[in-house]
């Protein structure tokens, strides 16, 4: 059940970044994940509680890949480098996931 329910939060999430969250339907899910409408509602009582969990996943998904980046960007600078200039690549790597 817990496979299902990210696969409808990843199908979601996919309608909502090509069409936008509003327009996310139970139907586009149903038909993604390859389950009933019914299935759908049964994880999500409505379509507002449907649209809030994809933006919470999205955020989830954001937050765990920048965390990764800024994990992969720690341990690739030289040791020798000054905090001012670690928080100068920080803050692009920061930029480069907010201007997307």
């Amino acid at each position: 059940m817990v496979k299902k329910y990210k696969q409808m939060l990843d199908a979601g999430l996919e309608v909502a970044g090509s069409k936008g969250v509003n327009i996310v339907r139970p139907e586009d899910i149903a038909e993604m994940v390859g389950c009933s409408k019914g299935l759908v509602f049964y994880h999500f009582k409505n379509i507002e509680t449907l649209q809030s969990e994809i933006i919470r996943h999205a955020c989830e998904t954001l937050e765990h890949s920048v965390i990764a980046q800024a994990m992969a960007l720690r341990y690739s600078l030289p040791h020798d480098l000054h905090d001012c200039e670690k928080i100068k690549a920080a803050e692009l790597l920061i930029e480069r996931y907010v201007n997307v």
